[in-house]
């Protein structure tokens, strides 16, 4: 996870998409401008065009969680997090919510534990809590609620990972059988029985 991770470095020429050029910003200092950050970045957030984990895979430029404290600094992270969770918590009508205190420590939770989330798969395992896939809510929400819903959302995560990268595979080896190289669809073969302690000898 991580060696995928840092190949993720921002470069001085990268293209920042709007929601990343917002959490960029440093945070404005009155409450006016404050509030409008705030809005602006929401707005970008309800607006990525994801909706399934099988749109996080085809992402081109993905951007985890400890890619942006890298780039950007841990604060900003943390901010855009709480923007978040607020859309989230402030969805549901229910009589027992969190507060500013409650969410802050929440995300602080998500970031250790998800860092290497993009702010895609967080859109796309909290609308699926706002349909209700992880079930019904009761009573109220909290971290613990939150957390749970992630967790569901990244059990779904791995295993459609990994069936994206078992096509990938199986078309691979395609390739390589109608070209006829047979030395590399046996790498690949040997590759999958002896996972890492297998190495090429091409």
């Amino acid at each position: 996870m991580l060696s995928q991770i840092r190949k993720t470095e921002f470069t001085m020429n990268e293209e920042l998409s709007p929601l990343m050029a917002l959490i960029r910003q440093e945070r404005p200092k009155n409450e006016l401008a404050v509030q409008n950050w705030a809005d602006s970045l929401r707005l970008s957030y309800l607006a990525l065009p994801v909706k399934r984990i099988d749109d996080v895979i085809a992402l081109e430029n993905p951007t985890p969680l400890v890619k942006i404290s890298k780039a950007f600094g841990e604060d900003h992270t943390l901010a855009a997090l709480v923007i978040v969770v607020n859309d989230l918590v402030d969805f549901f009508n229910v009589p027992n919510s969190m507060g500013q205190e409650q969410i802050a420590y929440t995300v602080r939770m998500i970031r250790d534990e998800y860092y290497y989330f993009t702010i895609e798969d967080f859109k796309v395992c909290f609308d699926n809590a706002k349909k209700g896939r992880y079930g019904k809510l009761y009573g109220g929400i909290d971290g613990s609620v939150i957390m749970g819903w992630l967790a569901q959302y990244a059990e779904e995560r791995m295993q459609a990972f990994a069936e994206h990268n078992d096509r990938k595979a199986y078309s691979d080896k395609e390739r390589y059988e109608r070209r006829g190289d047979i030395q590399k669809v046996a790498e690949m073969e040997l590759r999958q029985i002896l996972g890492r302690n297998y190495k090429s000898s091409i």
